[in-house]
C-alpha cells in the first residue's frame, strides 16, 4: 500500500517504510524472497525518477537481507549445507505452481469433496487424486499438466484480444502467486517432502489468498451485467456452503484426534488445583507418554519433546508442578488409562530435598549425577516394561 501510495504521489519518504516492511518480510519467511522484485514490475510505466527510486529500494533490501544471511550462515554455530536446486528442480518447481493452480486453486476449492476424506498423519492432510499417486508418479503427473497449463495461461494473457481486455493489476498479483508458490516447491524438491505441497493445507493458505484476490479483481472489471454477477455470486455461496461442511469434517477430526490429550492435561489441571500435585510433590510425563497418544497431539519426529506440549498452558507459578526427571518426580502419567499414579516400588526413590538450579527453572527440574542417571534407568525401564 505505502508502495502504490508513492506511485501515486511520488513521496519518496514513503519508500523507507515500505522498504523495512519487505526487508522485515524476507527476514521472517523465505517464501517472499521474490517479492520485491515485483515493484520493478509495477514501475515499469512510471517516470524514469519513480523508476530510478524504485530500483534503488530493491536493491539495498536486497543488499542488506544478503548482508545478514551471509553473516548467520559463515556463522561456525550456524552453518550447515546448503541444498543447490538443479535445472530440473527449478522446472518442476515451476510447472509445481501452475498444477497447484489448477488442482487446488480451482478444482479443490470448487469441489472439496475431492479432498475427502482427510488422512491422519502427522499432520492433516488432504486425499484426492494427487493423494493417490506415488511419489514419483506425482512428480510427473506434476510436470506434464503444470506445463501444459503453464502454456496456456501464458499464451492466452500474450494475444492482443485478451491482454486488451486484462485488468489493471491482475499481472501483479499473478507474480505473487507464482513467486512464492515457486520459492515453497524450489525448496520441497530437495526434500522428501515434495507431495505435501499438494497434500496439507498450510501450503495452500497463501496461495489461496491471492485466487481470492485475482478472482475478486476479474469479476469486479469483467463482469458487467446483473445476471451475470448474480450467477457468480449463486456459484460462490454453493461454493461457500461445500467449503464450510468440509471444514467442519476437519475440525470433528481433528477434535477426535486431540482429545485424549486434552482429557489428560484436564486431569493433571485438577490435580494441580485440588493440591495433589505440588512443586514438593510434582508431576513426571515419561516420554514414552506419545506412544500412547495420537500423532497429531505433536509432530512425530518431536516426541521426546514432550514438555512443549504442555509448558505454554500453565501459569509459571504452575510450569515447577512439572518435573522431566522421573527421580524427582511423586506421580507419574500412565499411558494405559491416562491418569497420574504414584511412583511405585519399582521407581527411583523421591528425592527428600528438591533443587531447581536457576538454569534449569523453565524445565523444572533438578540435574545432578545420581538424578539424572536415575531418571534415564527408569525411563528405560518403563519403555522395557
Amino acid at each position: 500500500i505505502l508502495y502504490l501510495r508513492y506511485l501515486e504521489d511520488g513521496d519518496r519518504l514513503r519508500l523507507l517504510p515500505g522498504g523495512f516492511l519487505f526487508l522485515f518480510a524476507l527476514f521472517c519467511l523465505e517464501l517472499y524472497i521474490l517479492w520485491p522484485l515485483g515493484l520493478l514490475f509495477l514501475s515499469i510505466r512510471c517516470p524514469a525518477g519513480r523508476r530510478l527510486a524504485t530500483i534503488i529500494m530493491v536493491t539495498a533490501v536486497y543488499s542488506m537481507y544478503l548482508l545478514v544471511f551471509l553473516l548467520t550462515r559463515t556463522a561456525a554455530h550456524t552453518s550447515g549445507s546448503i541444498s543447490v536446486p538443479a535445472v530440473g528442480a527449478i522446472f518442476i518447481s515451476l510447472s509445481a505452481v501452475f498444477f497447484n493452480l489448477i488442482y487446488n486453486g480451482v478444482l479443490v476449492n470448487l469441489l472439496p469433496i475431492l479432498a475427502l476424506p482427510l488422512r491422519i498423519t502427522h499432520n492433516v492432510e488432504m486425499a484426492g487424486p494427487a493423494a493417490a499417486l506415488s511419489p514419483g508418479h506425482l512428480r510427473t503427473t506434476v510436470a506434464a499438466v503444470g506445463t501444459v497449463s503453464m502454456v496456456l495461461i501464458v499464451t492466452t494473457l500474450i494475444s492482443p484480444a485478451i491482454r486488451r481486455r486484462t485488468p489493471a493489476g491482475l499481472g501483479m498479483l499473478l507474480f505473487f502467486y507464482v513467486s512464492g508458490f515457486f520459492v515453497l516447491a524450489l525448496g520441497r524438491t530437495t526434500t522428501a517432502n515434495f507431495p505435501d505441497l499438494f497434500h496439507q493445507f498450510r501450503y495452500q493458505y497463501i496461495p489461496n489468498a491471492w485466487l481470492v484476490l485475482i478472482a475478486a479483481l476479474l469479476v469486479d472489471r469483467l463482469v458487467r451485467s446483473r445476471r451475470g454477477k448474480r450467477t457468480i455470486n449463486l456459484v460462490l455461496l454453493l461454493v461457500i456452503v461445500f467449503n464450510v461442511v468440509a471444514v467442519r469434517r476437519a475440525i470433528e477430526v481433528i477434535n477426535n484426534e486431540l482429545e485424549p490429550l486434552k482429557i489428560l492435561l484436564g486431569r493433571i489441571s485438577r490435580g494441580i488445583e485440588t493440591g495433589e500435585i505440588t512443586p514438593e510433590r510434582p508431576l513426571a510425563i515419561p516420554d514414552g507418554i506419545t506412544y500412547y497418544l495420537p500423532s497429531l497431539c505433536w509432530n512425530e519426529d518431536m516426541g521426546r519433546f514432550f514438555r512443549g506440549t504442555y509448558q505454554w498452558i500453565y501459569s509459571r507459578q504452575d510450569i515447577y508442578c512439572f518435573t522431566p526427571f522421573v527421580g524427582d518426580a511423586v506421580w507419574l502419567v500412565d499411558g494405559d488409562t491416562l491418569f497420574y499414579r504414584p511412583k511405585d516400588f519399582e521407581d527411583p526413590p523421591v528425592l527428600l530435598q528438591r533443587i531447581i538450579e536457576p538454569r534449569f527453572r523453565d524445565r523444572a527440574g533438578h540435574l545432578g549425577p545420581e538424578t539424572g542417571a536415575r531418571g534415564r534407568n527408569c525411563h528405560l525401564r518403563a519403555k522395557n516394561r
